[in-house]
């Protein structure tokens, strides 16, 4: 017995320390990690794309193009690598709906570039940008300038460079809602915000890469209406909170596998087009659904301000815009009275975006039918209301035979039972319609519905009126 317990006490000390040993590793292991992504550099390409105008010579644009490099510079110190092209536009166009071919992205950690072109138009300069990075192979937003003076350029671009970099995180650690990241080059200390990798609340989206056995990128992944909202920042460490229409978006983070990064991104002033369309079939559009939008930043919290009212037109379309400068808003999507989503959702992120929706056709169709048996209902009580007074007055004249005529009548009208039996079909009707389309909270909505219904059936088609009915009758005819 004591050699027993001599070697459990080892095969517990040899566990320990094999335990403490693992512990020791994945912390050397997440340091490294850190020290890895922390202490990179951005690599930036800007490529210039002029148009053809007399007043832009090439020493014009060398000068230009040397203010803007250190001008930028100057706001991002020694956490970029930067390089400027500079060449003539020969057609190429920065807008939304091509596929992005200004530039071709090949994966490369930490890369970023940004493409510029400056055109001439009615006497006024005008600027597009747009920046591609390569960790994500993500495009970013296109951002436009108009300006007057050719001599405000370098400080115009500095600007829209600035508005248009999107820092890059590491998704380290995954906690229910709070997200641990690191920023690429965080370990850099920069005195201009708008380069900064950490803006208080600041927002940002996640993507996840997969890669092969062989680790090479295999799929990339964007996730829709999942965002999230930065809260505080050691170094390079950024915790932020998860805000997703979806439960567990991101799994359970990092593997050799499977790598989650963020962008941070800053929306646009602009309204963003929601396109309502149902689940399961996008060429079916959701008109007339009401929409509420509030200002507020995570579900719990309380709106910042009034909310707004929207309804989806024909194309199940409405316009969002962000409310009292609240970038981050939540849609509350009503079909009647029934909630059918509530999203987070970011004006400005993009042109448009496509809300999917469950089909809520069965609940409504069920909440039809109970409208036409509360109406039918109405009509039935009413014609026993005016039966039951016609009894007793005939009872009180002392007219036996006529009495018991209207009570036969009164007998024959629907009663409790006709009504909990027309209920139970559209129950069971509806029930298992929606549960065949993999639709469970129409289901529930249905069954709670119904069971609302019932308690009405049972309120005012109760069979003891009917007993007392008969007993007061019949008291009055004796009392003669």
């Amino acid at each position: 017995m004591k050699f027993l317990k001599v070697n459990s006490l080892s095969f517990l000390t040899l566990s320990l320390i094999t335990m403490l040993g693992l512990i020791e590793l994945r912390a050397a292991e997440e340091d490294l990690i850190y020290r890895e992504i922390a202490t990179l550099k951005y690599d930036v390409k800007i490529q210039l794309l002029w148009e053809q105008h007399p007043s832009w010579t090439q020493d014009f644009r060398n000068t230009m193009q040397s203010d803007l490099k250190n001008r930028i510079q100057r706001s991002v110190r020694d956490s970029w690598t930067l390089s400027i092209a500079d060449s003539t536009l020969n057609g190429q166009k920065i807008e939304p709906h091509t596929d992005h071919s200004a530039i071709s992205l090949q994966h490369k950690l930490a890369a970023k570039t940004f493409v510029v072109t400056i055109t001439h138009q009615a006497g006024q300069i005008q600027i597009a940008i747009r920046e591609g990075d390569r960790t994500t192979q993500q495009w970013g937003l296109i951002r436009r300038q108009q300006i007057d003076d050719d001599r405000f350029l370098a400080a115009s671009l500095h600007r829209l460079i600035g508005e248009s970099f999107r820092p890059v995180y590491q998704i380290s650690q995954i906690q229910r809602d709070q997200i641990d990241m690191i920023a690429i080059a965080g370990e850099w200390t920069l005195d201009d915000t708008l380069f900064s990798c950490f803006q208080v609340q600041g927002l940002a989206r996640p993507v996840i890469l997969y890669r092969d056995l062989d680790q090479q990128l295999q799929q990339i992944q964007t996730l829709p209406l999942t965002y999230l909202s930065m809260d505080s920042r050691l170094r390079a460490r950024i915790t932020a909170r998860l805000l997703s229409a979806f439960p567990a978006p991101l799994g359970r983070g990092r593997s050799n596998r499977v790598s989650i990064w963020a962008l941070g991104e800053r929306p646009l002033s602009q309204p963003t087009t929601v396109k309502l369309v149902m689940q399961g079939a996008p060429d079916h559009v959701l008109m007339g659904h009401r929409v509420v939008i509030q200002p507020k930043r995570s579900l719990k919290d309380e709106p910042t301000g009034e909310p707004k009212e929207l309804l989806s037109d024909r194309q199940g379309q409405l316009s969002v815009s962000a409310l009292n400068s609240e970038e981050l808003v939540w849609l509350y999507v009503w079909s009647g009275e029934a909630l059918l989503a509530r999203v987070p959702f970011i004006p400005g992120w993009a042109d448009q975006e496509i809300l999917t929706l469950p089909d809520d056709s069965d609940r409504l169709k069920v909440e039809g039918e109970l409208e036409r048996l509360r109406a039918d209902l109405v009509a039935d009580v009413s014609r026993r209301a005016i039966s039951r007074i016609r009894i007793l007055q005939e009872a009180k004249r002392g007219d036996a035979d006529l009495t018991s005529r209207l009570r036969v009548r009164h007998d024959a009208l629907p009663n409790r039972q006709s009504y909990q039996s027309r209920l139970e079909i559209i129950q069971e009707e509806g029930v298992r319609a929606s549960l065949k389309s993999g639709n469970r909270i129409a289901a529930s909505r249905i069954e709670k519905a119904c069971e609302q219904m019932e308690s009405v059936i049972n309120r005012f088609l109760n069979p003891d009126r009917d007993v007392e009915l008969k007993e007061e009758a019949d008291a009055l005819l004796k009392s003669l």
